[in-house]
């Protein structure tokens, strides 16, 4: 298992760095728990002209926060989360199964 840092922990309004997933899923999160309050983390998709669009899936925008920490991404392209407010320190990461990154 490989792990990758993509946000560090902070406060206020941040993207998390674009990260690839190919053919195999990878499963992002936000951390540490204790610091998740209503803030959320919106799942974004790189489009081909290098903008940024919400994802979504059959419940609506996905979205991490205290409800739901951790999401598996199995669908192939250039993902980010995107963060428009932070009040406490609060990080995201990636981290992919056997074969790495």
């Amino acid at each position: 298992m490989t792990q990758q840092v993509l946000l560090e922990k902070g406060t206020g309004a941040a993207n998390s760095n674009g990260f690839l997933v190919d053919s195999r899923a990878v499963t992002i999160g936000i951390y540490p728990e204790a610091n998740l309050g209503a803030e959320v983390a919106q799942l974004q998709i790189k489009n081909p002209d290098g903008t940024w669009d919400d994802v979504y899936d059959e419940n609506g925008a996905v979205q991490l926060g205290a409800a739901r920490i951790q999401e598996t991404i199995w669908g192939g392209g250039t993902f980010r989360l995107e963060f428009a407010a932070r009040t406490l320190a609060i990080g995201a990461y990636m981290q992919s199964g056997p074969g790495g990154r």
